[in-house]
């Protein structure tokens, strides 16, 4: 317990008065009440508050209610004891304060007496009165009072002036500075323009000659090669002569050796015969084994020497055509234009593609012409081993073939155009061109779609039952009305087709959500001869239409034939993708051949409805659709180095970094198909190749949040950590103001890793503000009650917007696995519901799109894959540059 010296003589024991209450001083000193000196005390009587302890903190000890703590000030000033509970000593005390108080207001007294005597005698000396004396005064004081305003006034114009000719000066001087700083610049790149052409032309002279030289040493390899297989001829057949001589005479010396056995005769000269002649064998046997190495070896030699033949001439024929590729990676710049030049390359390709067609199509290949395609095919594919082993089991050499792309490739294609048709090249940017009309695009409309031999048609479909649909029973009523989304909870396809295509009713949402989700256990071939079959419509008959007129009938037939063709335009315009160059072809068949007939006006609806998916190629496709192009995008924040060659993502500024991120994965979201929601298959290893977007974006989502660690982790000095911290904060705030909700997760999954969060001193040394921002937006995208932060927050902002896909996909995972797709061999459409709800809010925000403007470069840089380390790998970086229990002081 510590005592205050500013006390005025109190001390812990002493009485004292508060407010007409009496008590004694227990505790003198500081509290966790607030700052300074506090008072405690207790009271004779159950007036307080307290029994000595507040806030868990025991200061002394009381009765219940007999405590209270009062500061320094308070417990001072109401500190008088009653004049009956007072001492002698207290009294003698009181009575000398009061004299001295009364001294002093007597003093007061006489002097303000003395003022007054004298005013009254200047009064009466000047002969006016109190009144005048007093306005004289007051208008002296204001007179003042304006003038100082005056002189204020005028000080505030002449800083206003002089303020205004200081930015008036500074303005002009700015002008001059940009002026001559744009001129320099101007400048500068048009030297270093021409410097750059000239050593553009020094490189492709310098191309040109290496060209000439791989020519000639070419040449010269070539004859080399020549001379070296002659040497190997005539190599082999000194040994082959040489072992037919060996041969020969080991043939005698065996003769030579029964004949001495026959013969019976004894001694030391037969025996060291024997001998001899048997060492004499064993050096020929042993001379027989090296000729054979030597010819194995010449063999292998042969083979290699074929080998390196044709890796020779591929490799010069590769080297004239990868000049270029060689010149775009010494210089940038050039790789940068090319870029830009894209789409006129394209019509080059395009016009070699042609040409190898015109050239394919005038004879027909045979077998070996077939196997040689495949070679070549894989050959550009990088699978040498597969074009090996087809040599070896057909025995026929593979001849190198140049051309732009695979040959097989090609022939496929010739296999399934046809007219008016964007045919794909399968190039790396997925652009489409129109192709002319041809004789091979006649090829595929020859092929027909069939059913299998099991499926039973629509209208041999039985009746309702249980067997093909059931009903949910309290909602019998809306199953009645038409509205078949909430009513049906069980049914084949065949039901399924009849109640898409009613008579008389048309639920729009219950079809969207049929298409968005058939995939699962429908294909679209399938789904299109489904509906072909419902609209070719069996010819009244009075015995099977026994509850139909010929007349309602006829009504019957139009019904369905006409919400057929409604049916057919809803899957086109949303659905494009999912008609193949087969499927395609049969649709229009089936327009220009049956619908032509019955409904010739409704024919260019829907081949209008065709054109119109086919006009919108894929980029067009992922814009969305309400786009506010009156409201300008936001100006672009270009950074100096965007030109350099040292162009980095860390030279963009947070702000410009949120747009750019949200631009692109806006773009890969767009790019999301109902298709690839379906059956898990970003999940599943045999059926990733059916969503590709979506695991591109999975992917991307992991290399940006990698990133992200890597930069902070990577830098050797604390401030430049700190900073990468500050800079990815200020990046997720701008991007939670531009509602991308997925690149936010991102960030915090970037700035929270392992890697990251050991680092304490970087943490301590970033500001608590910044700290404050991330722990805002970290809670919204907090996964605790099934992200309902985040959900509640979605919610509430409008479109443009990007939700976070893994909501979406844990979604779907818990629908697909919590229900089974068939229940008896029926389909189970309560659940195709439930997915078409989490499908139709992934669309949601596929239709608006952000209005913002791209930079070309930082989208090139983001495309890329920004990191190539692991979780393990940034671990023991952030090891190396803050290890561990070392102080803050020790750390650069």
């Amino acid at each position: 317990m510590t005592e205050s010296d500013s006390t005025q003589n109190k001390k812990v024991g002493d009485q004292i008065g508060i407010n007409g209450k009496s008590g004694v001083i227990k505790y003198i000193g500081k509290t966790k009440l607030g700052d300074g000196v506090w008072y405690g005390i207790e009271l004779n009587k159950p007036d307080g508050d307290n029994n000595g302890t507040v806030k868990k903190t025991k200061y002394f000890e009381c009765e219940p209610k007999h405590g209270i703590f009062l500061p320094e000030k308070e417990a001072l000033a109401s500190s008088e004891i009653p004049l009956e509970k007072m001492n002698h000593e207290q009294l003698l005390e009181r009575l000398g304060k009061e004299k001295m108080r009364l001294s002093k207001k007597s003093r007061k007294f006489e002097q303000t007496k003395e003022i007054f005597e004298k005013k009254t005698k200047l009064i009466k000396e000047k002969g006016g009165s109190c009144e005048k004396i007093l306005k004289r005064e007051e208008k002296k004081r204001e007179s003042k009072t304006l003038k100082k305003k005056i002189k204020q006034l005028k000080k505030q114009r002449k800083e206003k002036f002089y303020r205004t000719e200081q930015t008036e000066i500074t303005i002009e001087n700015l002008k001059d500075e940009i002026v001559r700083n744009t001129v320099e610049y101007l400048t500068k790149r048009e030297k270093d323009l021409s410097v750059q052409q000239s050593e553009i032309e020094v490189q492709i002279e310098l191309e040109n000659e290496k060209k000439k030289n791989l020519q000639s040493h070419f040449e010269i390899e070539k004859k080399k090669l020549e001379n070296l297989k002659q040497t190997i001829l005539m190599e082999e057949n000194e040994v082959k002569k040489i072992t037919k001589i060996r041969n020969e005479e080991i043939k005698q010396i065996e003769e030579e050796k029964k004949k001495l056995i026959n013969s019976n005769t004894r001694g030391s000269s037969l025996q060291q015969s024997i001998i001899e002649l048997e060492d004499k064998i064993n050096k020929y046997n042993r001379q027989i084994f090296n000729n054979q190495k030597k010819i194995q070896t010449l063999q292998k030699r042969r083979k290699m020497q074929r080998n390196m033949k044709t890796e020779i001439s591929k490799e010069n024929k590769k080297k004239k055509s990868q000049w270029v590729a060689r010149l775009m990676n010494s210089r940038p710049e050039l790789l940068h234009l090319r870029e830009k030049m894209r789409p006129v390359l394209k019509n080059q390709s395009f016009g070699r593609l042609r040409t190898t067609e015109k050239i394919l199509d005038k004879n027909i290949p045979n077998s070996e012409e077939i196997l040689q395609f495949i070679m070549q095919h894989y050959e550009i594919e990088g699978k040498k081993q597969l074009r090996d082993f087809i040599e070896e089991v057909t025995g026929i050499e593979y001849e190198y073939q140049e051309h732009p792309e695979s040959v097989l490739i090609t022939l496929i294609r010739l296999a399934i155009q046809k007219d008016n048709r964007i045919w794909d090249l399968t190039q790396e940017t997925g652009e489409t061109l129109q192709v002319e009309n041809n004789e091979e695009m006649e090829v595929n409309r020859n092929i027909v779609l069939t059913l299998d031999e099991d499926d039973v048609n629509v209208w041999e479909e039985p009746e309702n039952n249980p067997k093909n649909i059931v009903v949910d029973e309290e909602m019998i009523n809306d199953y009645k009305n038409g509205k078949l989304l909430n009513s049906i909870h069980l049914t084949n396809v065949n039901k399924l087709i009849e109640h898409l295509i009613h008579p008389r009713f048309h639920d729009e949402e219950f079809i969207q959500a049929f298409l968005m989700t058939y995939h699962e256990f429908l294909k679209p071939e399938h789904l299109f001869l489904k509906v072909v079959q419902r609209y070719r419509i069996p010819p009244y008959d009075p015995k099977k239409n026994e509850n139909f007129t010929e007349r309602q009938y006829q009504s019957f037939k139009i019904g369905i034939q006409r919400n057929s063709i409604n049916f057919l335009e809803i899957w086109i315009t949303e659905q494009i993708f999912d008609f193949g160059p087969v499927l395609l072809n049969s649709l229009r068949n089936f327009i220009q051949n049956e619908i032509k007939q019955d409904w010739p006006k409704d024919i260019q609806m829907l081949l209008q409805a065709i054109k119109r998916a086919q006009a919108k190629t894929p980029k067009k496709r992922q814009q969305g659709g309400n786009l506010a192009q009156s409201i300008p995008p936001p100006d672009c924040i270009i950074p100096k180095s965007l030109f350099s060659i040292n162009f980095k993502l860390g030279d963009v500024k947070p702000i410009e970094m949120a747009r750019q991120l949200t631009f692109m994965f806006h773009e890969l979201y767009l790019k999301i198909q109902p298709s690839e929601l379906v059956n898990q298959a970003w999940s599943k290893s045999k059926l990733k190749h059916k969503a590709p977007n979506v695991i591109n974006i999975i992917n991307k989502f992991n290399d940006c949040s990698i990133y992200i660690a890597e930069q902070i982790v990577s830098k050797e000095t604390l401030k430049q950590r700190s900073a990468q911290f500050v800079r990815w904060i200020k990046v997720g705030t701008h991007i939670r103001e531009l509602n991308n909700f997925d690149s936010l997760l991102m960030v915090i999954s970037g700035i929270n890793n392992s890697s990251c969060k050991r680092m304490k001193h970087t943490h301590e040394d970033v500001s608590k503000t910044y700290w404050k921002t991330y722990d805002t937006f970290a809670e919204t995208m907090n996964n605790s009650q099934g992200y309902k932060s985040y959900r509640d927050s979605l919610d509430e902002c409008e479109p443009p917007a990007l939700p976070y896909l893994g909501v979406y996909l844990t979604d779907l995972t818990f629908i697909s696995d919590g229900s089974p797709s068939k229940i008896e061999g029926l389909i189970n459409f309560s659940k195709r519901k439930l997915l078409y709800n989490v499908i139709r809010e992934i669309r949601k925000y596929q239709k608006v799109k952000y209005n913002l403007s791209p930079i070309h470069q930082i989208q090139q840089l983001l495309k890329k894959q920004l990191s190539d380390k692991n979780e393990k790998t940034l671990y023991q970086i952030s090891l190396q540059n803050e290890p561990r229990n070392t102080p803050k002081n020790a750390l650069k």
